[in-house]
């Protein structure tokens, strides 16, 4: 469920009693219920309001406890009517931006759902008296959980992922199914290059290297990010060139971020373009990451 206010679209989330998390409204079908009688119906049961569905969204696929496989579709859902008030299923409620909603959700496999949203109310909203302006979108990607510097002998730019950062660089691939991608291009640094090689694998297409998306050179990139942006872009980099790029685009395009910039690793910046002006930035999380080697060695850096 989403709606528009002045400042921005806001999405609803649901703070559920029994497991204690914020989620997005959902359920299970009753008998001779269609997948949309029941979006409808559980979102109304567990927030009080009545919503028309409008567009799909990515849905989410998963084994649970018992090993059974599960899909859960979603909608983007507008509030005709109603109000929350508490009930035995939600405790709470709350209206939040995207890039807030991305942050609070307890369950990352949810993210995707909020990104995608974001990105469809991004598309309709570019129309205008003058007519449709099209939004191009540019990803900002840093490179996922690599070797720590004290536990490798060769060179800095040869460093490759460890084994949860092997997994985060899978976890990427869903970028594949949020955003039109046809270029992916990245730092000459190892890690880099591994972390996109599962996305540009998924999408058929070569990592292109560039030199201009070294360490510490975010004029360059950003020089790169102007260039692209009228592509389906992801670009895989350093900390401190994306840290670079959205400073330097608060500067000079007038970006206003909704949230701090931050740096996880195998996490993203979706850059908004509309006629070669930045006018938005949205941060999506890491993937879930899993127990990896080097324990004894897990002081990360920045680069």
């Amino acid at each position: 469920m989403w709606r528009d206010t002045a400042e921005g679209p806001e999405v609803l989330l649901v703070h559920r009693r029994a497991e204690g998390d914020w989620a997005l409204p959902k359920g299970g079908a009753r008998r001779a219920e269609s997948d949309e009688q029941t979006a409808a119906r559980e979102v109304e049961e567990e927030t009080g309001f009545i919503c028309e569905l409008t567009t799909e969204l990515p849905s989410a696929s998963y084994l649970d406890a018992s090993g059974v496989s599960r899909t859960v579709r979603y909608w983007a859902a507008v509030p005709m009517s109603g109000e929350f008030s508490p009930n035995h299923e939600v405790d709470e409620v709350c209206w939040l931006t995207p890039a807030a909603a991305v942050t609070r959700l307890s369950e990352p496999r949810e993210r995707p759902m909020v990104v995608a949203l974001a990105h469809l109310v991004a598309q309709a909203s570019t129309s205008t008296a003058g007519g449709l302006h099209r939004i191009t979108r540019v990803i900002l990607l840093r490179r996922a959980a690599v070797v720590p510097r004290a536990c490798w002998d060769g060179t800095d730019d040869d460093r490759p992922l460890r084994e949860e950062g092997r997994g985060e660089a899978e976890g990427v691939r869903a970028l594949a199914s949020l955003f039109e991608i046809g270029i992916v291009l990245s730092s000459p640094a190892r890690r880099c290059v591994q972390t996109v090689t599962p996305l540009a694998g998924a999408l058929g297409v070569e990592v292109d290297i560039l030199d201009s998306l070294v360490d510490r050179d975010p004029v360059a990139a950003l020089r790169v990010v102007r260039s692209v942006h009228r592509d389906g872009v992801v670009l895989c980099t350093h900390e401190s060139v994306i840290r670079g790029v959205l400073e330097a685009l608060t500067s000079t395009d007038g970006l206003v971020l909704e949230d701090r910039i931050r740096r996880r690793r195998a996490s993203a910046w979706c850059l908004e373009f509309v006629d070669a002006r930045c006018v938005g930035a949205t941060y999506i999380p890491s993937p879930d990451i899993t127990p990896g080697l080097f324990e004894d060695c897990l002081v990360e850096d920045a680069s």
